[in-house]
């Protein structure tokens, strides 16, 4: 074949038929057809394998001067994409509970004596240092709001050391892109304008033959290489289905000699569920290549009528015979990728995403390597102890008397308690000194990233109608308190520390004012979380019950008193200075008609 190797603009198409053979070959079909333009195998404009080797001296000459500024090109674009990676990309066990924002506020203070840097990783100045308090760590109240929603540093378990994370499919980001080994030509039959198939493989011009079959790559294809596929799920997260409820599973398939059906292990209603699943299949390369992972909704009874949430696909020949691959697989860096899930292959619109990672692993390495073990992190029980101590500034309900029979109720997951009630407050103000003592595990059983809020109420009592609410607080910070106390102990327990108690301060204070969303008054509380085995050896009872301990809380000063002795301040605490001095006129009006 005589091509015009230096004008290819004027090179040929290389057509490609797929055809059926039916009958042992008595009779053919036509598929379809797939085209390519030698020119873009020449000039290197392809996304795949394919190369030319030219004879004549000059142009071999020109082929690798070419190759060199092409290699040098790859290389400082990697070492460019690495160098942003390592600042843009966060490790997984700090995904678990919050999204990360570009908020920067100095205002976490102080150091630990005893507790060193949470993670291996240097911080910055907007990152929270722990503070000794009385055996635990506090955590500033500022800090959680003003970074609600920020990564803290975590010591790692060992599958996520050194494991970067991506934001999208691995083929997408430069690890992978541009060092793909195959072609993907699509495949159109006469019938339809949508490609029905791919055709996959490499393409070479050489003016030798013996060229392409010294190729690396092609002695790799042409012998069959056995391998172990290892698929490590590690969570869904923002599925999108129209099903009220979710509970989300996993199938994967490659080839038709591996399925597998985890509904037994679906998650019940959640829409971004934990999985920690690990899977291993025995594949052939060449052969069955394409890893099929599907989210399932188990709305049907036994798996009939399940709806599909989602799906992704991965070319583990793509991944395989990649060379930058090799390299991840080499030093045990294989990044997890965060993939888009679509109802379809032919869909653009995702479902959610799916977070993974997978290693292609030789035999005899398999035998010295199990499986990594990617259980999720245990999960502890806490108390979360909160005490109500005074209110201020609470505007007057009951306009008859000018007073409030002041309580507080704090509901957190479906918890409700309240204070006893602070009779006749005049001036807004309240009393309690009471413990709320909630139950928290953490991270949450389900594996859902999301905490509920803690809802605080201020509540005018009334008992010939229903309580009037006055105001009320939605705890949103507690969500950097929770993720705090989490990768706090979750440090010390794979350091083999004990667990400590974690304070909620605000600027290094245990007791402090919190205003309600709507500017009517404010709350002095106090917030720890203690673990459960803690919680035994300091034990504590809710309002002012025994044990009243861990702290003492004594009782009210600043509340009304009711007393025989005095009579007239009991009325006048009963009913207050407006009907008091309302009372008092009329008994003078009434004294004044007596004697005219």
């Amino acid at each position: 074949l005589r091509l015009p190797i230096k004008h290819t603009q004027l090179l040929p198409s290389v057509n490609l038929k797929i055809k059926d053979s039916l009958f042992g070959g008595a009779i053919t079909r036509d598929i379809g057809f797939a085209s390519l333009p030698l020119q873009q195998v020449l000039d290197g404009s392809l996304a795949g394998g394919g190369g030319y080797e030219l004879k004549d001296d000059r142009e071999e000459e020109l082929h690798e001067q070419k190759q060199e500024e092409e290699e040098e090109h790859e290389r400082s674009g990697y070492a460019a994409a690495e160098s942003t990676r390592r600042f843009s990309v966060d490790s997984f066990a700090t995904k678990l509970f919050a999204k990360k924002t570009d908020n920067a506020a100095n205002t976490a203070m102080a150091t630990s004596e005893t507790t060193p840097l949470l993670g291996d990783g240097a911080y910055d100045d907007t990152e929270p240092q722990l503070q000794l308090t009385g055996g635990g760590v506090s955590i500033d109240f500022e800090f959680t709001k003003q970074h609600e929603h920020r990564r803290l540093p975590c010591a790692q378990p060992e599958w996520l050391q050194n494991r970067k994370t991506y934001p999208t499919a691995l083929e997408n980001t430069d690890v992978l892109r541009g060092a793909e080994p195959f072609l993907q030509l699509p495949i159109y039959s006469s019938a339809s304008t949508n490609p029905i198939g791919f055709w996959k493989g490499n393409i070479f011009v050489s003016t030798e033959s013996k060229q392409c079959e010294q190729s690396e790559l092609i002695q790799r294809i042409t012998n069959s290489t056995p391998l172990f596929l290892r698929c490590y799920v590690v969570r869904c997260y923002n599925l999108i289905t129209s099903d009220d409820s979710v509970c989300p599973y996993l199938t994967l398939k490659i080839g038709n000699k591996h399925c597998v059906n985890a509904r037994k292990e679906r998650k019940d209603d959640t829409r971004n569920p934990y999985f920690y699943a690990s899977y291993e299949f025995d594949v052939v390369l060449p052969g069955f290549s394409k890893l099929e992972i599907a989210v399932m909704n188990a709305t049907g009874f036994d798996g009939i009528g399940d709806d599909l949430i989602g799906q992704t696909e991965i070319d583990i020949e793509d991944r395989y015979y990649n060379e930058y691959w090799q390299q991840l697989q080499r030093t045990n860096t294989v990044p997890i990728e965060q993939r888009n899930l679509y109802a379809s292959h032919s869909s653009t619109v995702s479902k959610g995403k799916i977070e993974l990672f997978i290693e292609l692993i030789a035999p005899s390495k398999a035998k010295r390597y199990p499986l990594l073990n990617i259980s999720p992190p245990p999960s502890t029980e806490y108390e979360l102890r909160s005490i109500v101590w005074q209110s201020k500034d609470v505007p007057i309900s009951d306009t008859t008397t000018n007073m409030n029979d002041l309580f507080v109720s704090v509901d957190l997951n479906e918890d409700l308690q309240q204070t006893d009630v602070h009779f006749r407050s005049q001036t807004g103000n309240g009393e309690w000194n009471y413990r709320m003592i909630h139950k928290v595990t953490l991270p949450p059983e389900n594996g859902d990233a999301e905490y509920d809020n803690m809802l605080i109420q201020i509540w005018d009592k009334d008992y010939l109608s229903l309580n009037d609410s006055i105001s009320e607080i939605s705890l949103k910070e507690l969500h950097g308190f929770y993720d705090f106390a989490l990768k706090v102990n979750q440090n010390n327990l794979m350091r083999r520390q004990p667990l400590q108690i974690i304070s909620f301060t605000f600027k290094g204070e245990h007791k402090f004012w919190v205003n309600t969303d709507d500017d009517k008054g404010s709350l002095l509380m106090s917030f720890e979380l203690v673990p459960a085995d803690l919680a035994k050896k300091l034990p504590a009872a809710k309002g002012r019950e025994h044990p009243n301990s861990n702290p003492y809380l004594p009782e009210p000063e600043s509340r009304a008193k009711f007393s025989i002795f005095n009579p007239m301040q009991s009325l006048r605490n009963l009913v207050g200075d407006r009907l008091i001095a309302k009372l008092c006129t009329f008994v003078c009006c009434i004294a004044c008609v007596a004697i005219l």
